[in-house]
């Protein structure tokens, strides 16, 4: 006789449920109730549990583990993956070659790192710089040496179980860093020796926490 199940290695996010089926041939036995005498565990109940009956799997939290089903002296399995959940970003483009980027922290204890992807080209096809930043980091880094121009980022979450098997997250929305740009309520100014002219000035179009200078002229 032979055991097939439909599935040996699939991916799924903390919550998300799935169907295993197992059919044995020739007797046409299929898995799914009491009857048929096939019966499902998990290698890891706190990453993915399974009915024992039906086949049903839930992922419970991110990691591997492996799902077996029994058929008399005969068993079969599937390797199931478990992503983390998304995380999010806060980003400050502090100045035209620098922008400042925050991480939220992960609740998921297996989670070791992030990867941080950043790109000029909204639908990152090219120029992407990648940085991983360790859970042991405080979780905020400093991007240098940007062009003058505005850029995209996104993070991907990555998480480890106890055998070092990977799992990732899928990415984050994708967040904007506009190019730094100063703009002064006027671009010409003529003074008579010793008058003063106040103007503002606006960062990316927004007034600055500063926005108001005078300038004087001396000779």
């Amino acid at each position: 006789s032979s055991m097939t199940i439909s599935d040996t290695n699939i991916t799924i996010n903390k919550g998300e449920t799935r169907n295993l089926l197992v059919t044995v041939l020739p007797f046409n036995i299929t898995s799914g109730s009491v009857s048929s005498g096939v019966s499902f565990t998990s290698s890891s109940n706190e990453t993915v549990t399974v009915d024992s009956v039906t086949g049903k799997i839930k992922g419970v939290k991110a990691g591997t583990a492996t799902i077996t089903a029994t058929y008399n002296s005969k068993s079969v399995s599937c390797t199931v993956n478990v992503k983390p959940s998304k995380t999010t970003l806060s980003v400050n483009r502090t100045s035209t070659k620098e922008a400042t980027v925050k991480i939220k922290q992960s609740d998921d204890a297996k989670v070791t790192a992030y990867r941080v992807e950043y790109s000029t080209k909204e639908n990152f096809s090219s120029n992407v710089k990648k940085i991983v930043v360790p859970m042991t980091d405080n979780l905020k880094l400093t991007l240098k040496n940007l062009k003058a121009k505005d850029y995209y980022i996104r993070v991907v979450t990555i998480a480890e179980d106890n055998n070092g098997v990977k799992t990732y997250s899928d990415y984050s929305k994708v967040y904007k860093m506009k190019n730094y740009i100063i703009t002064p309520s006027v671009s010409n100014v003529v003074l008579n020796q010793g008058k003063n002219k106040s103007f503002t000035v606006k960062l990316n179009g927004k007034k600055t926490n500063i926005s108001k200078f005078k300038i004087t002229s001396s000779n």
